[in-house]
């Protein structure tokens, strides 16, 4: 048993490097809706208040070197209230291979309306790639002595950009993450590190459904170079502007339960559990994921369909 456990991290990690190691650079995240700003640098202090987050997500639990994300971010508006800007960072680990960066961003926020805005945005980090191999354990299976005690990485820069609509009920997106593709270079044995684009689109709307009841429907759609192109599709609703619950589907394909409260009107905290549907062996593996928020609320701000 132990044995097939060490095999599956290792293909895990073979896999991933043969194929430029680019599948898990952006963190993927069941929360868009309430992680806007980890995929799109506009959205970004938009809200007119001081918001934190921290998120943790734990992908396919019950599976040996599975991936686990922890993402701290901190934003506000500045300047004329026309200026936003805001710090992110992330750790992102899978097996013997890490990945984490730092950055900071900043955006222009344009008035389109009574209660509709444009704002742009641009993020700018640095990032850093590990691959230990001494952290693959192994038992008994001395063929595999070339593979270990060993470590490559690099640092390497990056930019985001992105552009936000936003009126009372509605908000729509787009930006591009890694622009620059930037590359570095490892052993011959492990090939390359490539930063690949990654092209987002959301949207959002909130619906009154009833007295102290809103329906927020939005998507997500995910394209990056040489893989399927990813689409999200969720359902929340927010009850008295306490309980949030919901129900999302991922074409993975994947079911995502939403599960949250805010506390006090400026805390918050989701819990999101994701299960695969599908007829290969990833079926039935769990992801789990946990946002805890703060920011100075207003009913107004409650009631915007790109928070609770």
């Amino acid at each position: 048993m132990y044995q097939k456990k060490v095999m599956r991290v290792i293909s895990i990690a073979i896999f991933l490097l043969f194929t430029g190691v680019h599948s898990q650079q952006d963190p993927l995240i069941s929360q868009y809706v309430y992680n806007t700003y980890a995929l799109n640098p506009a959205f970004f202090g938009t809200l007119g208040v001081w918001e934190g987050v921290i998120s943790a997500r734990k992908q396919w639990g019950d599976f040996p070197g599975s991936p686990a994300i922890l993402m701290v971010s901190l934003y506000h508006t500045a300047f004329l209230k026309r200026y936003t800007g805001g710090i992110l960072a992330l750790v992102d680990r899978i097996g013997p291979v890490r990945y984490s960066f730092i950055s900071a961003s900043m955006g222009y926020v344009l008035k389109a309306g009574r209660n509709a805005s444009i704002s742009a945005g641009m993020r700018a980090g640095i990032a850093f790639w590990n691959f230990d191999t001494r952290n693959i354990k192994q038992k008994d299976m001395e063929d595999l002595n070339t593979l270990t005690n060993n470590q490559y990485g690099g640092v390497l820069p990056f930019l985001s950009v992105g552009i936000l609509y936003q009126s009372g009920k509605f908000y729509g997106g787009a930006s591009i993450t890694n622009l620059t593709e930037s590359v570095a270079s490892t052993s011959p044995i492990y090939g390359e590190y490539l930063q690949k684009r990654h092209f987002y689109l959301f949207s959002g709307y909130t619906v009154v459904a009833g007295s102290g009841l809103l329906w927020k429907p939005s998507f997500c759609l995910r394209f990056v170079r040489g893989t399927p192109l990813n689409f999200q599709l969720d359902n929340t609703f927010v009850i008295s502007q306490i309980l949030i619950a919901g129900l999302g589907l991922r074409s993975s394909p994947a079911l995502i339960f939403i599960l949250g409260a805010t506390l006090k009107d400026n805390i918050r905290a989701i819990i999101n559990i994701e299960r695969i549907v599908s007829r290969d062996q990833r079926n039935g593996l769990m992801s789990y994921e946990l946002i805890i928020g703060t920011s100075v609320f207003t009913r107004k701000i409650m009631a915007s369909p790109s928070v609770l």
